[in-house]
């Protein structure tokens, strides 16, 4: 299994893509989960987060 965070930005979405379409089991963590788009590919657990200074 994989935690991807920051998966609705460009290079997590392109990590997120490539790990779903290799078979593997992806665990995304977001802040936006609108922005968060996998093309057809289902990540079954979207985790909203925020960072705290």
């Amino acid at each position: 299994m994989w935690i991807v965070t920051g998966a609705e930005g460009f290079l997590g979405n392109t990590i997120v893509r490539q790990l779903l379409e290799q078979g593997e089991e992806v665990r995304a963590c977001v802040y936006d989960t609108e922005a968060a788009r996998f093309g057809r590919a289902v990540v079954r657990d979207r985790h909203h987060g925020r960072h705290r200074h």
